[in-house]
């Protein structure tokens, strides 16, 4: 066709051709760009004390056991900008019950500045949730037992890294390991001890002789 005819601005004719036919767009078209990543807020980046500036909100109901049955209880959790966690055990999830907490994290931590609840603590709540299940699992609690294990929880996830780390440890004599038992489901792996590492020439450690509860001797490289 060329041969014989020019089309002015033909390649551009082409291009609204197959941009407005919708068989083309079903296997052409491309999905919108998001939007930039906007800058952080102000009260994320600007220096002031812990628990200055708060996101707020529960999980649960996590069941305990009373003298008369079972009962339910719920946590209260405090994040602040920069991670830190409070967490506080409720009976309920009434506004009664809400300000003698809230009177009390004020006493401990100070007034809080600022504070949100809508998807601040999400993922927060899901590491809370998480030690907890493998703390517990399914096993039920007295309530005393429940606000114990809230407070170390706290304590081990103020403690976490809030980047990505390495973690370069080495294997030591008389440690105790799980033997990696590829035909096993995990929870079912044997406990055993060091007994003795072997190293290269380099000074690396290769392999381990291993012993476990029945006496029965591993030797199995360090990754295992």
């Amino acid at each position: 066709m060329r041969r014989k005819f020019w089309i002015p601005r033909g390649r551009m004719e082409v291009r609204c051709v197959i941009a407005g036919y919708t068989g083309c767009k079903r296997w052409s078209a491309k999905p919108f760009k998001l939007p930039a990543i906007p800058d952080l807020i102000e009260s994320s980046v600007l220096r002031s004390r812990t628990f200055a500036k708060i996101g707020l909100d529960y999980f649960g109901p996590i069941s305990i056991k009373i003298e008369v049955g079972v009962t339910k209880r719920w946590v209260v959790l405090f994040t602040c900008f920069t991670r830190a966690l409070h967490l506080e055990v409720v009976g309920n999830l009434s506004a009664e019950s809400f300000l003698h907490v809230l009177r009390g994290f004020i006493s401990r931590r100070g007034y809080p500045e600022r504070w949100r609840t809508l998807r601040v603590t999400i993922a927060t709540i899901g590491l809370a949730k998480k030690a907890m299940r493998r703390a517990i699992g399914r096993k039920l609690l007295w309530e005393r037992e429940l606000m114990t294990l809230i407070v170390e929880i706290e304590g081990v996830l103020n403690t976490r890294l809030l980047t990505y780390g390495t973690f370069d440890r080495k294997p030591r004599e008389e440690e105790i390991v799980l033997v990696d038992e590829p035909e096993t489901l995990r929870g079912l792996w044997k406990l055993a001890r060091i007994k003795e590492l072997k190293r290269g020439r380099d000074g690396v450690t290769r392999s381990a002789v291993t012993r476990s509860a029945d006496h029965k001797v591993y030797n199995m490289g360090a990754s295992k």
